[in-house]
């Protein structure tokens, strides 16, 4: 088992991780102190646990947002061909005769490996 230190809002923590997994691990704290340091900047003075609780539901709303696209990709996609009836947007991408659009395979591939990291997120600021 790996151990790396990490730095939010100034303050050192040493977490332990699986082997392979620090620099992830480095970036999500990244990621973590950068809303943490743009809540700083909106709201002013807040105490140590307030500020972390309010970045918890940032990001927990932000997962909540990505979650819900990656739902209605899901749904449009399994739903594409009954909703032949519907006028398609000019942002609507179709498949072709000889199969799917490659465009769109590859945006729900990589929505589906978003939606699957920020599960992830979720799970660990669950258990912390």
């Amino acid at each position: 088992m790996a151990q790396v230190n990490l730095t939010i809002n100034g303050r050192h923590y040493d977490v332990a991780c699986d082997d392979g997994q620090e620099e992830h691990l480095m970036k999500l704290a990244a990621f973590v102190d950068d809303r943490v340091a743009h809540l700083k900047q909106s709201v002013g003075s807040l105490s140590e646990s307030h500020l972390m609780m309010m970045a918890s539901l940032v990001i927990a709303d932000e997962l909540d947002e990505a979650l819900i696209q990656l739902e209605e990709v899901q749904d449009s996609g399994a739903s594409g061909s009954a909703n032949a009836a519907s006028p398609a947007k000019p942002s609507d991408h179709e498949g072709t005769a000889s199969g799917p659009d490659p465009l769109e395979e590859k945006a729900a591939n990589a929505l589906e490996a978003c939606a699957s990291r920020l599960e992830s997120i979720a799970t660990r600021l669950e258990g912390a």
